[in-house]
């Protein structure tokens, strides 16, 4: 488990299939993901939850969770092709309070202090200004736009393209 001053990261477990499905049921929130369907059922939590606890080598995957283990979202990074992305979603009752941000650089840490990758990559939806904003405060470097495929739209998207580099993330963490 990773643990900050407010959360815990962990996998979730089927007792939060509930919370997960209410919190992803929500247009505001799959519409910023490429993979989440909308509508969100409890199935779909079921089976995500099901799949990430069988996790790959070239990914991880955890649940994030305040203090009195409530559950809030998910953060991973996950390989594909040799290229490795971040990826987050947090639960409407719990935005604007910095969580995100918190939870992300837990796993950054982690991942970068647990394999030789030398860099993260991440994307956002143009409307997303929430994740442009966390995307900037992790010291991620803006490389362009580019056509993300949107399964859950059954679509393709322009979003824009960052990179973190294990060495930009080692100076950020020095200088604070």
């Amino acid at each position: 488990m990773l643990q900050s001053a407010r959360l815990n990261l962990k996998l979730p477990t089927l007792a939060d299939a509930p919370d997960m499905a209410k919190y992803l049921n929500r247009k505001d929130t799959a519409h910023m993901m490429s993979h989440v369907p909308y509508p969100y059922s409890l199935d779909d939590a079921k089976q995500f939850i099901a799949r990430i606890n069988t996790q790959e080598t070239d990914k991880i995957v955890n649940g994030i969770y305040d203090k009195n283990n409530r559950f809030m979202g998910v953060v991973g990074i996950h390989g594909r092709e040799g290229m490795f992305t971040l990826g987050y979603w947090l639960g409407y009752p719990f935005w604007g309070k910095g969580y995100m941000t918190e939870a992300c650089k837990l796993a950054i840490a982690e991942f970068f202090s647990t394999t030789e990758q030398p860099e993260i990559h991440v994307t956002h939806f143009l409307h997303n200004s929430q994740s442009a904003s966390i995307i900037t405060k992790l010291g991620f470097s803006y490389i362009g736009e580019k056509l993300l495929e949107a399964p859950a739209r059954n679509n393709v998207e322009l979003v824009k393209h960052y990179i973190l580099t294990k060495q930009d993330w080692v100076n950020k963490v020095k200088t604070g």
